[in-house]
């Protein structure tokens, strides 16, 4: 039977920060948060360009982008708590939210482990038998690696949530890290925690132990084969290609093993140790990679480059064209302002004597008892300044409409407008002004 202050599972744990830099939280917190922003942003720009171009959608920036997810993942699981602890020196946490944050965090350190070990398997294929790449590692062969590793991972970590949860803890149990991890809950364990460490350790063997035993195992035979190869320069060119995946390698199992050889031999350290180390642990990889992959990857360097610099072009265009147009359609405001008015008073008088056009401007209509058209004509030009005078349409029933000649008059009215004269239009009078000049260019034709 417990005792008073032991409970079976208990409702909260403490966080710790940066003990003995209490006051200092807020300044420690850019560098990390800068850190975060980092990786974030470099992990979202490899998925997005992987998945908006055509041309790198091969195995190698498969498992690139899988990569890129299991660091998302990883930044997202550990931010939270320690973002609260730094800003708000807000230190308590659940204790079934701490075990799903230490589900998350093994769990996607796990599958990253497992995706490195996939993309050592990928560079050894290319390399040992590239003639049979394409179809060995085919799209369904990559989607079973990646459902593998995942679930390789999410059931080897689940069942420690069970163990840790039917252990008895202290009322007050202070981590030693912002974040739940853990071999760190296995300390405040008031209870007998022999199982849970075994397993813990069960766990560490077939996975990551395996995992790195494999992938030293590929680099044999990738060398191997490398110094086969008769010509320097392709001997070269193949060892480039996993430059990039050894330099994710050491970023990843190095602090791994720095935080296994504290907590094994350095318990006189002071705590700042411990702490840097586990941030370290689980903040340079998902900061590294994206920035290893875009450096010394060459495919996803250009493609970068190239879509920063075609946004950048493609808003400068747009700046010099407003620019452009704003100049060239001011000087031209009087002059659209003038037609805007004639061609308002022409729609007026236009109105105003349709029926003495309609009897005046063909003869058939002059014979029904009319007057002459040029009799009429004169007069209503007087209305009218002689460079600005309307003439009225034709009727079906003119002989300019029927006689010689027609076809080609026809074919000049279907001319349409100018586009040139278009463009220098501002933008508020552009439909207007088309139509008032249309209207004064055809009576002027007439």
């Amino acid at each position: 039977m417990s005792s008073s202050n032991e409970s079976l599972g208990p409702s909260a744990f403490f966080l710790t920060g940066f003990p003995g830099l209490e006051n200092y939280h807020v300044w420690i917190s850019i560098p990390i948060c800068s850190m975060y922003f980092v990786a974030i942003a470099g992990n979202c720009t490899i998925l997005f360009i992987i998945r908006t171009d055509q041309t790198l959608h091969e195995p190698m920036y498969y498992f690139l982008s899988m990569l890129a997810l299991s660091d998302l993942g990883l930044s997202s699981a550990t931010l939270p708590t320690m973002l609260s602890v730094l800003w708000f020196n807000h230190r308590v946490i659940h204790f079934d939210a701490c075990l799903i944050q230490m589900y998350l965090i093994h769990t996607f350190s796990i599958v990253e482990s497992g995706i490195l070990l996939s993309m050592a398997f990928d560079r050894l294929v290319a390399i040992r038998n590239p003639l049979r790449y394409t179809a060995i590692l085919t799209n369904e062969a990559i989607r079973r690696i990646g459902v593998g590793v995942f679930l390789r991972a999410a059931i080897l970590v689940f069942p420690a949530s069970f163990l840790l949860k039917r252990l008895q803890y202290g009322r007050r149990n202070m981590l030693s890290y912002s974040f739940c991890l853990h071999q760190d809950i296995l300390k405040v364990v008031r209870s007998d925690r022999r199982t849970s460490s075994i397993y813990g350790l069960m766990v560490v063997l077939s996975s990551m132990t395996i995992d790195s035993v494999l992938l030293i195992v590929s680099y044999i035979m990738i060398l191997q084969t490398v110094l086969s190869i008769a010509s320097k320069m392709e001997r070269l060119r193949a060892l480039n290609t996993c430059i990039s995946h050894i330099c994710a390698v050491f970023t990843f199992y190095v602090p791994m093993i720095g935080l296994s050889m504290i907590h094994r031999y350095g318990k006189n350290a002071p705590p700042v140790v411990h702490i840097l180390m586990a941030n370290v642990y689980l903040l340079v990889p998902p900061l590294m990679n994206p920035i290893v992959y875009s450096v010394k990857t060459k495919q996803i360097r250009t493609r970068i480059v190239k879509k920063f610099r075609k946004d950048e072009g493609s808003r400068r265009k747009g700046r010099e064209r407003g620019q452009r147009s704003l100049s060239l359609s001011l000087p031209l405001l009087p002059c659209h302002l003038s037609l805007l008015v004639r061609a308002a008073h022409g729609q007026w008088r236009q109105q105003e004597s349709s029926r003495v056009r309609r009897s005046r401007c063909c003869p058939c209509a002059a014979s029904a008892g009319g007057d002459k058209g040029c009799g009429g004509g004169e007069r209503e030009s007087r209305l009218w300044p002689p460079q600005f005078a309307p003439s009225p349409p034709l009727p079906l029933c003119c002989p300019r409409w029927h006689g010689q000649g027609a076809r080609r008059h026809r074919r000049r009215e279907s001319k349409p407008w100018p586009p040139q004269l278009a463009l220098l239009l501002p933008p508020p009078l552009h439909s207007s002004t088309l139509l008032a000049l249309a209207a004064e260019r055809q009576r002027r034709r007439w």
